[in-house]
């Protein structure tokens, strides 16, 4: 086929591939998927959040030192550093949070072994009827400071209401499915009388 010297040129009706989205410095995501995640797993959803935000940072510093999944399990060690890093680079890309993070993390390192000294005195079944609402009551109050801290994490990605990780995933369905068996099971233990032996 000739060209046609004259003829308007054939206008392209694709739309152009967006942009690849640039890593976020932090892992972001909305309060409610933290909420939902945090309650469903009874806050072991922690562990993760904190392995993909120093997953996130150590993408964003190749050279660093720092080990993910170690910081993860070892969270109460690690949160002040996170949280300050956090607030430094909000500072840097020039979303200033007025945040004191240390503050934030003591109370939540506060929370977190609390917690877990309440838990090992509930499953161990030492005054159940006081440790089991406790319990409840410190993780509420964990998961408020989480969500105050997912706040600020995702103002200094410049997505505040986390719309970049709203959407439960395939992944995040399969927790909730066994997490709930779990409950399900555990409720069925307090429910249902002692079988015979």
């Amino acid at each position: 086929m000739e060209d046609a010297p004259y003829a308007p040129p054939a206008a392209s009706f694709e739309k152009p591939p967006a942009p690849p989205r640039l890593q976020d410095a932090f892992y972001v995501v909305s309060p409610l998927k933290l909420c939902i995640m945090f309650l469903v797993t009874a806050g072991y959803y922690t562990v993760y959040w904190n392995y993909k935000n120093w997953r996130c940072y150590k993408n964003h510093h190749p050279d660093g030192q720092e080990w993910p999944p170690a910081r993860a399990i070892f969270q109460i060690f690690f949160l002040h550093d996170l949280l300050r890093e956090a607030n430094e680079y909000a500072d840097a890309q020039g979303r200033p949070l007025n945040w004191k993070s240390d503050t934030d993390a003591g109370i939540m390192i506060a929370l977190i072994v609390a917690w877990g000294v309440v838990d090992r005195l509930w499953s161990r079944d030492i005054a159940a009827s006081y440790t089991a609402p406790l319990w409840a009551i410190l993780g509420l109050v964990l998961l408020v400071y989480y969500c105050k801290v997912q706040g600020q994490i995702n103002r200094a990605c410049g997505d505040p209401h986390g719309a970049g990780n709203a959407r439960l995933t395939a992944a995040n369905y399969v927790w909730i499915v066994i997490c709930m068996l779990l409950w399900l099971g555990f409720v069925a233990s307090l429910v249902l009388p002692p079988a015979a032996t």
